[in-house]
Parts: C-alpha cells; structure tokens; sequence
C-alpha cells in the first residue's frame, strides 16, 4: 500500500473506520500533536458528528475531494482488502493503521497529554455505537427494548 513519504509529511490525515481502531488511531494520533482533517465510513451519516469535533464523511465525499496531499489510513481489524479496494477506487496515500504505529513509536507524546485509557476509549466505542443504534431505531420504528437487546448482545 501507499507512497514513498510518511504520513507526517502530509497535510491531511484521514481515518477510514469510526469504530474502536478508528477510535484508538485518532488518540495515538492527537496524543503526538497529529491533527486528524476527519473520519472516513460507510455509515457516515450515522457518525457524522466524528469525536471531538472531527467530522465523518463517507467514502463518496472522500473521494471526491481525494488528493495526493491526503493520507487515508484504514483502522480496521482487517485492512488489507478495504485498503487494495480504495486504491482501486482511485485514493492515494492509502495506509493500513498497523503501518503507521512504527513511525509513531519514535515521536513523543505531547507534554501533559494523557492517552486515553482502554476502558475510555471502549466508553467511547460504546456511546458511538448507542448514537448509531438510536440512529437506526428513529429511522426505523424499532422499539426501544429491542435496540436494548441489541445494545447488550453486541457488547458481549
């Protein structure tokens, strides 16, 4: 995947996938004073709030304002075919979040900046999921019990 730079070279860092590797990318990012431009995902318009300010998009808008000073790095469990298919969409600089994680080991973390916690970012995995299964209960009908349901089986 990807080009000969880095990603600190780039202008604009964008994460493909607003779940927990997403989730855990943007703060190993921001903890080493790496603004991230926004998030990347299919279900965009359920995410669309991002974290902290950082918009989600989807991968239409994304390719259309896809440029070469733009890093796309995809933080999902299984990268490597979502990575090969948004090259073939026409991305460039596509990464995979694992390749990322060696050239951040040698930047220090920002003066005072406290890496978020596992239980914190699994906090905020979880109320990103509950926004999205709210999402989905409004538009659908679906009664509040049965997202519950839902809620809980997914979180075991």
């Amino acid at each position: 995947m990807g080009c000969k730079n880095t990603i600190l070279g780039k202008k604009r860092i964008r994460l493909y996938g607003m779940g927990i590797y997403g989730i855990r990318a943007y703060y190993m990012l921001k903890a080493r004073g790496i603004v991230i431009d926004c998030f990347i995902d299919q279900n965009a318009a359920h995410y669309s709030r991002g974290i902290e300010g950082s918009k989600c998009i989807s991968v239409e808008q994304a390719l259309k304002e896809n440029n070469r000073n733009i890093v796309t790095v995809v933080c999902l469990k299984e990268v490597d075919e979502v990575a090969s298919n948004l090259e073939k969409m026409g991305f460039c600089n596509v990464y995979c979040v694992n390749q990322i994680i060696d050239e951040l080991k040698d930047i220090p973390l920002k003066e005072n900046y406290i890496i978020k916690e596992e239980e914190n970012v699994q906090m905020l995995y979880e109320l990103v999921q509950e926004a999205y299964f709210n999402e989905i209960s409004s538009q659908s009908g679906l009664n509040n019990e049965f997202i519950k349901d839902i809620q809980e089986g997914y979180q075991h």
